[in-house]
């Protein structure tokens, strides 16, 4: 009925899956290209990125911006993965699952560290 996310015995979240995953309260865009790991650096010097990490066969972006649209922030996106050569991006709006608030509410990764 309830989950607890945590992290080094940290309480991150308490609530009902439905609730936790509905608390992600940033646009969450599935990216996927052929280069993965470049696209995954490149999107990081997206002006709009809040976070960007793997997440199965795709990367999920976090998009910082306030109220934007999803198909909107998808156009951006795609746009500017475009306009760094990756001719093969396609990005689309996705719903955000425990491990994308798991992931939002941890705190800062360095970047070496989401890159492994």
């Amino acid at each position: 009925d309830r989950i607890a996310l945590m992290q080094n015995g940290r309480i991150l979240a308490t609530d009902a899956p439905a609730a936790v995953a509905a608390s992600f309260d940033k646009t969450l865009l599935a990216v996927r290209s052929s280069d993965r790991y470049r696209a995954l650096l490149a999107l990081r010097d997206y002006p709009h990125t809040h976070r960007v990490y793997p997440f199965g066969e795709a990367l999920h972006l976090a998009d910082d911006r306030a109220g934007i649209d999803a198909a909107r922030a998808a156009t951006d996106a795609a746009g500017f993965l475009h306009e760094k050569g990756f001719g093969d991006a396609s990005v689309e709006p996705t719903s955000p699952t425990i491990k994308d608030v798991f992931i939002s509410r941890m705190g800062s990764v360095s970047p070496q560290a989401s890159a492994a």
